[in-house]
């Protein structure tokens, strides 16, 4: 059975895109003064992980997509301001920075409640459960 690693992210408004895009080259000038080596992930492929779900067999990516479509259907765009810089581990050698978004009320929290299905029938749950 062939696996692919999967999570359900949130795709970025461009204006966002652009915001994170000026913070990486901010950062890349710094880690190349530094003489660090960074994998930089294109502007394109910037994102929101909502879920985290592991390594699930291939041929049920479809039925998690079929899942998220009648859950969310409806659900109004979201407004978001990028805010805030980190990375983890927070300590020694970072493998990952990241940037926060903040919405109006919660809502990407309240989305992200909404995908894991937090009291419906069928839960999302990742491979292994570990904290994110």
């Amino acid at each position: 059975m062939k696996t692919i690693r999967a999570f359900v992210a949130l795709n970025l408004p461009l204006e966002i895109i652009q915001q994170a895009a000026e913070v990486q080259a901010e950062l890349r000038q710094a880690a190349d003064a530094a003489g660090l080596r960074v994998a930089w992930v294109p502007a394109a492929n910037m994102h929101v992980t909502l879920k985290f779900l592991g390594s699930i067999p291939e041929e049920g990516a479809q039925a998690i997509a079929d899942l998220l479509r009648e859950r969310l259907a409806g659900r109004p765009a979201l407004a978001l301001d990028v805010r805030g810089v980190g990375a983890f581990p927070e300590r020694g050698r970072p493998r990952v920075l990241w940037l926060g978004v903040q919405s109006e009320q919660d809502a990407v929290a309240a989305l992200a409640a909404d995908i894991d299905g937090g009291g419906r029938g069928h839960r999302l749950r990742r491979a292994r459960d570990r904290p994110l």
